[in-house]
């Protein structure tokens, strides 16, 4: 068996799902209940996050529910795997035929139900449990049914639970979990027929109370937007949130230090999976920053999931923008790698940190004779947002705007709930500027992100996050002491000599650069709508149209967009 075709990876048997927020919580709470509520009609679920988020960890926690809550069976599967078996099964040719609606649902019901029949059998004469290609495989020496199942109900199980659990496989509703769907959706659109959805068919039947199966799949943020009308119309998605930084002790225990949480939020970018891959080979002696700019790439790794951890060009960018010599470069990583609060005396040579300051008056970091409390900082910057106009315009839809910010606050943070917030660098009338620079927009823009990241559909939360960063990145220094002044002020009232500098901190400017957002959850089409590819740019075709004839050329441009997908 190919990867692409395992069901579900052997190391995942062992996963357990971990209520990381509130959120994550009730997202559980949701699966389980949709699955309790089967075989009544209800909308199919759809498990939608980032990569690394969680997607397949929650889809596996459904086949264990099942299994070990209800009286019906579970089954789990790869889209890949699924649709290869749909092509063998009804014996198209996926190069010219297509399979119809009228088929897809019947041939995944018995595709399944063999499977179960020889779950069934399985368990009945304690076998091997990794002869089946629509569960997760188990490490070889625990696949034997008893073993398997025990692992599944953490307890042993008799023969008599292998009599029951036989049974179970007979019932005559089960529930479907598919992972990896975004891999294979476009080739599943191309393979049956349809123009609102490959599974349409499917998750009518379950919508209305008539299917003998429930589908519960995993989609990336991209992928769930091609769904076509009808069926999206018919599914519920669950959204999986990037974790608060707090919550990354959850993950990595309690052994790591508040700097080293930080640093596995913003390198992991606030995604589960990702978090302990993140810091996995940072090991830095306390204090000690010699040459540690040009072995950055030593401690963080290059990739995850084929996505490049650190933005290495846009960070030297940074750096020769702010005119930042040698050594400030090597405190600058020393911080990067740190993120939050670092007292000067704890350096190995205070003195040459601030023999570095001194010289690099830009340098992109914080830097303040105390700490000051997160929540402060917090409410000082929100209430100047509440004071704006923008802020009234929205409303109610702007209330989010706290969590978002302090999400990303509280990753400079330390253990206190205290973080540096000023600018002893620069000279007093370009505080303000700094402070847009170094605070106000990338903070902004990265909650922005982060919402747009957890929010599917437009919304005007999703719009009031998107306008407040833009209005902040086009302010001008005297708009910016207008629009933040409470804010200006607090970040301004900084030390005016260097040697009164005690606390040091890396920016969320330098971080947000470092480790860019990562926007998987392109919001292309219209609210509360779900269009493919075609239709969006069908739509975009459209705006083209209405252009004036001094831009007859953009016009051109829709027209060829358009017949592209003809």
């Amino acid at each position: 068996m190919s990867s692409a075709e395992q069901p579900v990876a052997a190391s995942l048997f062992h996963t357990e799902w971990k209520d990381l927020s509130d959120t994550h919580k009730k997202r559980r709470e949701r699966l389980e209940a949709q699955i309790d509520g089967f075989p009544q009609p209800q909308k199919a679920l759809y498990i939608v996050g980032a990569i690394g988020s969680g997607k397949t960890e929650l889809l596996y926690h459904g086949l264990t529910h099942t299994w070990t809550q209800t009286e019906l069976p579970a089954l789990c599967v790869t889209m890949s795997k699924l649709l290869n078996d749909i092509i063998d099964e009804t014996g198209i040719d996926p190069q010219s035929q297509l399979v119809t609606q009228a088929e897809i649902y019947n041939t995944i019901k018995s595709i399944c139900f063999d499977r179960l029949d020889q779950i069934s059998t399985l368990i009945e004469n304690d076998g091997d449990m990794n002869q089946v290609n629509y569960l997760p495989d188990a490490p070889p020496d625990s696949s034997q049914a008893s073993e398997y199942f025990g692992n599944l109900f953490n307890r042993e199980i008799e023969a008599g639970d292998l009599e029951k659990l036989a049974k179970q496989a007979q019932n005559d509703y089960f529930i479907l979990h598919v992972d990896e769907m975004e891999e294979t959706y476009d080739r599943l659109d191309k393979v049956i027929e349809g123009h609102q959805g490959p599974l349409r068919e499917v998750v009518n039947k379950i919508a209305n109370g008539t299917s003998s199966f429930y589908f519960i799949g995993s989609f990336a943020y991209a992928s769930i937007q091609e769904l076509g009308q009808a069926e999206g119309r018919r599914t519920r998605n669950l959204n999986l949130p990037i974790i608060r930084p707090d919550d990354a002790r959850k993950i990595l225990g309690d052994a790591p230090s508040r700097h080293t949480l930080n640093l596995a939020w913003w390198a992991g970018r606030g995604r589960p999976g990702w978090l302990s891959k993140a810091i996995d080979e940072v090991d830095l002696v306390e204090g000690e920053f010699e040459g540690l700019y040009d072995t950055l790439d030593v401690f963080l790794p290059s990739q995850i999931s084929n996505v490049d951890l650190l933005a290495t060009q846009p960070l030297e960018s940074h750096l020769e923008n702010n005119r930042v010599d040698s050594a400030g470069r090597n405190l600058l990583t020393y911080l990067l790698l740190n993120p939050g609060p670092v007292k000067i005396n704890e350096f190995e040579d205070p003195e040459q940190v601030y023999g570095i300051l001194d010289r690099n008056g830009e340098l992109p970091v914080y830097t303040m004779e105390e700490r000051t409390p997160l929540e402060d900082v917090l409410t000082s910057i929100t209430e100047d947002i509440q004071r704006m106009a923008l802020y009234e315009k929205y409303g109610e839809q702007s209330r989010e705007l706290r969590q978002y910010i302090k999400r990303v606050l509280s990753a400079v943070t330390d253990d206190d709930a205290m973080m540096v917030f000023g600018d002893g660098l620069s000279t007093i009338p370009n505080r303000g500027n700094r402070f847009k620079e170094l605070v106000a927009e990338p903070l902004t823009e990265r909650a922005h992100d982060i919402a747009l990241e957890e929010i599917q559909d437009e919304s005007d939360e999703l719009e009031f996050l998107y306008q407040l960063s833009q209005q902040t990145g086009n302010l001008s220094a005297t708009e910016l002491d207008e629009a933040y002044p409470q804010s200006v002020n607090n970040f301004s009232d900084a030390p005016r000599e260097t040697s009164e500098i005690k606390y040091v901190s890396v920016s969320i400017k330098t971080l947000k650069i470092a480790f860019p957002s990562l926007i998987t959850n392109p919001i292309l089409n219209f609210r509360n709508a779900s269009l493919g590819k075609s239709g969006q740019i069908e739509i975009l075709a459209e705006k083209l149209n209405t252009v004036g004839q001094r831009h007859r050329r953009l016009t051109q441009f829709g027209d060829l967009l358009r017949g592209e997908t003809e």
